[in-house]
């Protein structure tokens, strides 16, 4: 019941809890993603995702609206000619309708619609066949069977494998049609069907086979997997939303309004239903009183810790969801009453506040216990601060003398905090940065270990709101996006490419002066080198674009001075968006910068559509490459947006400059 754990169970990256395996009976109706674990389920899930892209739903508007459409005017109907009009043929105000065979039938259609498109009618009998098939299956459910019972040769086993074989017929025919008319490029369809064979026939090409694609048994599981998880839990939020509204008129009444508000007479629109805010609310509520899923299973396959209790192998986890949604304890005393409002504001202070709690608390004090169990030393945590104040008292001491002469020994001035925890702790041990450990591996073959998982067991820290001032790109990026953002990037780092700025680097590192150079004069390097850098990335990076160039690097150096300074200090969480003199001069530095970098990448982009003269500068390969990948992924999935660019030109400094005026 406890949610923390709850998460921790359903969020879990590396499998320690899985799906508990259905029987034989339970495959009959459970498929595709619902059974799949591990890499398979990866794979499969990284081939459906196109097809669910928020771009080509929104190309599914007009279909739902004609669903819509028909459940009205059939509804219209059965009122005007319903009994209990008047004599007059006025439909009656009090004609009763059960909505749940009503919205069963109109989610069906709205999904073979989406889901199959020209090939509705045969969708719709696969939807019939799929309803016949869980309502044996719940009768069959209510009784305790044998293991083996469902390869016994009853009547109803009968009954499930004829329904099975006439839906692979049917979905198997769909299927072999389009895969033959997308490889002769006929027509293009925009239902879900159709996407994802178009994504998969891809994957298939680019791996070269049939390694990590799906089978034509995997994508008819899939699709029948489009009617289990959308059709029922869809028909069951819409019945229960109707019977929520009829018993609080009020909210009813302010929810017709805020429609009639947005939409009039007018078809509505996603921009449109993004504003519907109460009805959002009430939607939210109905899930959190009726959600679809009541129970959550998970199993155990490895002894496993969760919370204070250790479970062996074999333990079936239960997720109560529906008694959480209800408990006094976490939505208070009236958790049990409809209240949109209630939800969307007290459950919101709710969560600010054990956030906090646990951010300050909770979280820090459970971490040091399981460190020091594990015979791990290091400092004490201090509430909120950590280790903050030992770290500014050892910083200023640091600079308030210089380097002694003739040493390489840099470590007292860039972490004396860590410095001095090994000494008293040992090498292995941890400091607080706030309110997380820090704990300090020495060994190399560990080190290697965490930088070389291809698993992302080991992340990197995910930066705060003001470190994102400055660190963009790839290194805010994990996983897929930081895999397809390096695809995109490396041509442009291309060592052929790279020879032809020697020319620039040259240009930058070239002095103006014909005078003698004295062999004693003093020079303060350090600032010199910002120049030489700054100015040797803005060439190479930005080429024509120079001056522009040179203009970003001062923004991001002034950027990076503020944010050392800020950082300094121990900030709360949200400090960033507070109206501070500091925050208004990041602010303002920030928009110059994007001001800047737009206009230099839509001038290039638009004359790469043009087949203007080419640019050599790392930002032309960039665009170049970038819109080859959106050209390949038809705009969308895997392509890099102008934010994106934009973030991974800024890291062209952040990366750059630092490091080699550093060297």
């Amino acid at each position: 019941m406890d949610p923390g754990l709850v998460k921790e169970v359903l969020s879990t990256k590396f499998g320690h809890f899985q799906k508990p395996k259905p029987d034989s009976l339970s495959r009959a109706v459970v498929t595709g993603l619902l059974l799949h674990e591990g890499e398979k389920w990866a794979n499969h899930r990284r081939i459906i995702k196109p097809a669910f892209h928020l771009e080509k739903l929104k190309c599914m508007l007009p279909a739902f609206s004609e669903c819509c459409n028909e459940l009205i005017e059939r509804w219209e109907k059965l009122f005007a000619a319903g009994g209990g009009g008047g004599s007059d043929g006025e439909a009656s105000p009090h004609q009763e309708v059960d909505v749940w065979p009503e919205f069963q039938s109109f989610t069906g259609d709205a999904i073979s619609r989406t889901a199959f498109g020209s090939s509705f009618m045969e969708g719709r009998r696969i939807f019939q066949l799929q309803n016949e098939l869980a309502e044996i299956m719940v009768e069959v459910a209510q009784r305790v069977l044998l293991p083996g019972y469902r390869y016994l040769p009853t009547k109803t086993n009968k009954r499930i494998d004829k329904i099975l074989a006439e839906i692979d017929v049917l979905m198997r025919g769909m299927i072999e049609q389009r895969e033959e008319a997308i490889r002769k490029g006929g027509s293009r369809n925009t239902d879900l069907l159709a996407l994802l064979l178009e994504s998969n026939l891809k994957e298939s090409a680019e791996q070269g086979g049939s390694e990590t694609a799906m089978t034509t048994e995997d994508v008819i599981g899939e699709c029948r997997l489009f009617y289990l998880a959308g059709q029922e839990t869809t028909s069951v939020l819409l019945t229960w939303t109707m019977v929520a509204l009829s018993m609080h008129p009020a909210w009813q009444a302010r929810a017709r309004e805020e429609v009639l508000r947005a939409f009039g007479k007018s078809k509505p629109d996603y921009n449109g239903l993004s504003r519907l805010k109460i009805v959002t609310m009430v939607i939210y509520e109905v899930l959190r009183l009726y959600p679809p899923a009541t129970m959550i299973s998970r199993e155990t396959y490895k002894e496993m810790k969760l919370g204070d209790v250790t479970y062996p192998p074999g333990v079936e986890l239960v997720l109560p969801i529906v008694f959480i949604h209800r408990d006094p304890e976490f939505w208070g005393p009236d958790a049990g009453e409809f209240n949109p409002r209630g939800s969307a504001v007290a459950a919101g202070f709710v969560v600010v506040f054990l956030r906090l709690l646990n951010w300050a608390w909770l979280r820090p004090r459970r971490l040091d216990r399981a460190l020091r169990a594990q015979g791990l030393k290091g400092t004490t945590y201090r509430l909120v601060y950590g280790d903050a104040s030992r770290m500014e008292q050892l910083r200023k001491e640091r600079e308030a003398k210089p380097l002694p002469d003739l040493t390489h020994d840099i470590i007292p001035r860039i972490a004396p905090l860590f410095q001095e925890a090994m000494r008293e702790y040992g090498k292995m041990s941890f400091v607080w940065l706030g309110t997380h450990p820090a704990v300090t591996i020495m060994d190399p073959d560990l080190v290697k270990e965490v930088l070389s998982t291809k698993f992302g067991h080991f992340q990197k820290p995910k930066p705060d709101s003001l470190s994102r001032v400055v660190v963009t790109g790839l290194l805010l990026h994990e996983g897929e996006k930081w895999a397809n953002h390096r695809r995109i990037i490396n041509p442009a780092f291309h060592m052929e490419k790279l020879k032809r700025w020697e020319k620039l680097f040259i240009a930058g590192g070239s002095g103006d002066g014909d005078g003698e150079v004295s062999l004693h004069r003093e020079v303060d390097v350090w600032p010199e080198f910002q120049t030489f850098t700054g100015d040797a990335i803005s060439r190479t990076a930005f080429g024509s674009s120079f001056e522009e160039g040179r203009r970003i690097f001062q923004l991001q150096n002034k950027l990076g001075e503020i944010v050392v300074d800020v950082a300094q200090r121990v900030l709360l969480p949200g400090y960033r968006y507070l109206p501070t003199k500091t925050n208004k001069r990041m602010d303002k530095i920030l928009a110059e910068i994007d001001v800047l970098m737009r206009g230099m990448i839509e001038q290039r982009e638009e004359a790469i559509r043009k087949g203007g003269s080419r640019n050599t500068d790392l930002l032309a390969l960039l665009l170049e490459s970038n819109l080859k990948e959106s050209a390949e992924q038809e705009g969308y999935e895997t392509a890099m947006t102008t934010e994106d660019v934009i973030g991974e030109c800024r890291l062209f400094y952040f990366a750059g400059t630092r490091r080699r005026r550093s060297f």
